[in-house]
């Protein structure tokens, strides 16, 4: 046979290859599961995660929202242990449940133990044990203010909410343990391989901290499913601008969020930020801006004949007989379109459009983690008398989400606007961090909002409100029903209902604003589903 020198060559070659491989798939071995990170004399040193934690988000009274208790994790090092090994297995064996014998072989070979416990388990005594290592475990929760705390997409990356606007902090916040020491290659642990244990943040309570009251806040969630298909309510602290609860309806679950990608139900929109046709709730700025500019226009009178004529056009009120000689409390109560016209007409586009900037409307709201976009106004120049005559009765273009329609009762109930806030702060080292706050800005005068909450309170005693009354309390508020010219599949009219209000009316503590979207059902009205938060606000005494 003749010799072939290239042959040679591609056999060498392949040989080379193959070595090649087995020493890549040897080192690959060693490093495997991060675990085997180096060898030095027949001794693996070995990395084992022992329990990690995403950060913890607390309430306003830290109370934990993202977390929850759920038992502990045992860890030991077979090295350090002194005593009787079958005692503490069989102590073992009782907490978790293990065969004591098993759990007393892997021990006596060397190996460590990383075992979980249920809550109820009795660990005293167990910590204290040399070699013995029990840390907390956590389960995550779900379900509680998760338009608030938001959630990330499949590659972990925040996309509403908390998880979107503090990813960088989240991502400091959250917390590991794991132990590093070295093995032979039976991965008994050496009785000089510095057993060391790492906490990076797992047992400590260090967090984000919102605003929110947590038995609140279920409170308010919970009403999506009593009475609620699509919609949202705010509770808000009236003077300093803290948010005491922000429920969206409907709600998600954050730990399946791929299944409402596509859902036409809008489940992950939290409409706590959307804008939405405000309807009569609007009438609290036209009120209010009519009193700033004269003290006696709470006089003004106008008889309501169920219709008035701007421009060429019919605007109609809800009752169609009309409502009669109409005084501003009189019409705020009964929500009279036309009277409102009549007032609009009278206080004029720029005074309207001025003080509902002043209330934070016209511009995008930011309460650190909530936003929505800016509310649609009108041009304070604009003369088109149909468009006064529409906005006066918050139609026509006019948009405004609950967070805008939150700012306007803060408003009409102190005369202040305060700076809207859901985060209270970092809590680090035992120490709360709160970020720097502006001071409330003076829009209404005094006289202004004394006589906003006499008509607050008629529309709740003699009024559309009616379903809000509550009388050991006194509380005041305005109703909405606001139509949108869209309709739905079986061809009714879309329409948005709304109840913004105040408690206690005399001393203001509270804002609340109810938002019922059209695209779902309500089983009760807006009005009356406040005076539900109402309720539970004075029996929790909050």
């Amino acid at each position: 046979m003749k010799y072939n020198p290239s042959k040679r060559a591609v056999a060498v070659y392949c040989g080379f290859l193959m070595c090649l491989c087995f020493l890549c798939a040897r080192l690959y071995r060693l490093s495997e599961g991060n675990r085997s990170l180096d060898v030095l004399g027949g001794q693996y040193s070995r990395k084992l995660d022992v329990a990690q934690r995403s950060a913890f988000v607390y309430d306003r009274n830290m109370q934990l929202i993202s977390h929850k208790p759920d038992g502990y994790i045992i860890l030991t090092d077979p090295a350090a242990l002194e005593g009787s090994v079958n005692s503490l297995c069989a102590q073992l064996s009782d907490i978790t449940g293990k065969d004591a014998d098993s759990l007393s072989d892997r021990l006596l070979s060397g190996k460590t133990l990383l075992l979980t416990a249920d809550g109820s388990a009795d660990i005293s005594g167990l910590s204290e044990k040399k070699g013995v290592y029990v840390f907390p475990k956590y389960a995550e929760t779900d379900g509680i203010a998760v338009h608030l705390t938001g959630y990330k997409n499949s590659d972990g990356i925040g996309m509403s909410g908390l998880q979107k606007e503090y990813t960088g902090i989240l991502s400091e916040l959250s917390g590991n343990v794991s132990a590093v020491y070295q093995a032979n290659a039976m991965n008994a642990v050496m009785t000089d391989g510095g057993f060391t244990v790492c906490d990076k943040g797992y047992t400590s309570r260090d967090g984000v901290v919102l605003t929110v009251d947590k038995e609140l806040q279920e409170f308010c969630d919970n009403l999506g499913k009593e009475y609620i298909d699509c919609g949202a309510v705010v509770v808000c602290d009236v003077k300093t601008g803290e948010i005491l609860a922000c429920s969206s309806f409907p709600s998600y679950n954050q730990k399946r969020v791929g299944d409402y990608l596509n859902s036409d139900r809008a489940e992950l929109v939290n409409r706590v930020e959307k804008t939405f046709t405000p309807g009569s709730v609007f009438k609290l700025v036209v009120a209010a801006a009519a009193l700033e500019q004269s003290k006696d226009n709470f006089d003004f009178e106008y008889t309501c004949t169920g219709s008035i004529k701007v421009g060429g056009e019919i605007f109609r009120c809800h009752k169609k007989s009309g409502h009669g000689a109409q005084t501003l409390s009189d019409a705020f109560a009964n929500s009279c379109n036309t009277y409102f016209v009549a007032l609009g007409r009278k206080t004029g586009m720029e005074q309207i459009v001025k003080t509902a900037r002043n209330m934070g409307l016209g511009q995008p709201v930011f309460a650190d983690i909530l936003s929505s976009d800016a509310a649609n106004l009108p041009d304070n120049t604009d003369s088109d008398e149909k468009l006064l005559a529409n906005i006066s009765f918050g139609q026509g273009t006019l948009l405004a989400s609950p967070l805008d329609m939150i700012n306007v009762t803060n408003v009409c109930a102190t005369g202040f606007l305060p700076t809207l806030s859901a985060v209270k702060g970092i809590y680090s080292g035992q120490t709360l961090k709160q970020p720097q706050k502006n001071e409330p800005v003076r829009v209404l005068s005094d006289e202004t909002v004394a006589k906003m909450k006499i008509m607050m309170r008629k529309c709740v005693t003699d009024g559309t409100g009616n379903g809000a009354f509550i009388k050991s309390v006194p509380n005041g508020g305005k109703t909405a029903t606001a139509q949108t010219g869209q309709r739905l599949s079986d061809g009714s009219e879309i329409l948005h209902r709304w109840f913004c209000g105040v408690y206690p009316l005399d001393n203001p503590k509270y804002s609340v604003c109810v938002l019922c979207d059209g695209n779902g059902r309500t089983r009760i009205s807006p009005a009356e589903i406040f005076k539900i938060v109402n309720k539970f606000l004075i029996n929790r005494k909050f």
